[in-house]
């Protein structure tokens, strides 16, 4: 069982390989992968990664400190260039009030 070869992009791939996140090789290196056919035709299991979210969101004031931190190395905070610079993960997020007591999500 392998997992499927990543990217150089630090963007985060939501379906690249449909639910094929893992596969079946006969090869020791897993360089050459089983065809689903034939994984299903010889019973091979399949494999799936589920990702769950333990919080909703950030507290505002939680929010405010991640855009000053952005701010003070020279980045602006609406774009995705400190998180391109770091090799981080891009996500989007989305204010879900403009109310400084409410989470943002």
């Amino acid at each position: 069982l392998d997992q499927c070869p990543e990217s150089d992009s630090t963007e985060v791939s939501w379906g690249e390989h449909g639910d094929n996140h893992f596969f079946w090789s006969f090869d020791l290196d897993g360089s050459t992968q089983i065809s689903q056919r034939d994984c299903d035709l010889i019973g091979l299991p399949k494999y799936k990664v589920e990702i769950v979210a333990e919080t909703l969101g950030c507290i505002n004031y939680q929010f405010q400190a991640i855009q000053q931190v952005q701010k003070f190395f020279g980045y602006d905070p609406s774009t995705q260039d400190f998180a391109k610079a770091c090799g981080l993960p891009l996500i989007e997020v989305i204010p879900m009030s403009e109310d400084p007591d409410r989470l943002h999500g």
